[in-house]
């Protein structure tokens, strides 16, 4: 079982705590009671990066498109998003 000391811990990481719900009720389990759609892939992109050395902060769009789930769009986008100075254009694309 969680310990509420060690969820509502001030020096644990997202990364930490992600690591510590999904040894305690899975990860699937909870995004899938939540209705998202996809849960087994995005569970298998939280729990890669929760077990990653990965600097969301610096890494690089190859860095990114090495996590689960994560296409060229989406990674396109995070960093357009999270890093005003970057340079890059995303299509999306409906027929």
């Amino acid at each position: 079982a969680v310990r509420d000391e060690e969820l509502h811990s001030k020096k644990a990481t997202p990364f930490e705590l992600l690591k510590i719900v999904d040894g305690a009720f899975g990860l699937e389990p909870l995004l899938h009671s939540t209705g998202i759609g996809y849960y087994k892939v995005k569970a298998k992109g939280l729990r890669y990066l929760a077990n990653s050395k990965m600097n969301l902060a610096t890494c690089s769009y190859e860095e990114l498109l090495e996590i689960p789930g994560i296409s060229h769009k989406s990674a396109s986008l995070f960093l357009m998003y999270s890093r005003p100075n970057e340079r890059r254009a995303s299509l999306d694309t409906h027929s």
